[in-house]
């Protein structure tokens, strides 16, 4: 079964993202934090997919983004597709997702469509 990891601050957030992939078979594993999700990573979860809030306490989507992608290669790992999930609507943020290593963007509040769209563009990447 492939594995979602959702990155959220927010548990309803988790929640909602969880209850959208599950319909399509996903495995969701949840992290509330940057640290959390970097954690699960360093023990050894290896998600095909990504989900990253943008805006969380103390370590935001985007710093998240680029301490995930030097961790993976520093340690030879292929890239995991990283997609922002945010209610951020400032005009040069999916660029400056893009910037931090991010493979896609979805805007909150988030539809079954748009999770699949950003899940098929990111995993034909």
């Amino acid at each position: 079964m492939d594995i979602v990891l959702v990155v959220d601050d927010h548990p309803i957030n988790r929640l909602l993202i969880q209850s959208m992939l599950s319909k399509d078979g996903w495995q969701v594993v949840e992290a509330d934090s940057a640290a959390g999700a970097m954690t699960l990573l360093t023990e050894g979860l290896r998600p095909t997919v990504i989900f990253m809030d943008i805006r969380m306490p103390n370590c935001n989507g985007f710093e998240a983004t680029k301490l995930i992608r030097a961790w993976e290669a520093a340690n030879g790992i292929h890239p995991i597709p990283i997609i922002a999930l945010t209610a951020d609507t400032q005009e040069d943020t999916p660029s400056r997702a893009m910037d931090a290593g991010m493979n896609g963007y979805v805007s909150k509040p988030v539809t079954l469509v748009q999770i699949r769209a950003a899940l098929t563009n990111a995993l034909l990447q």
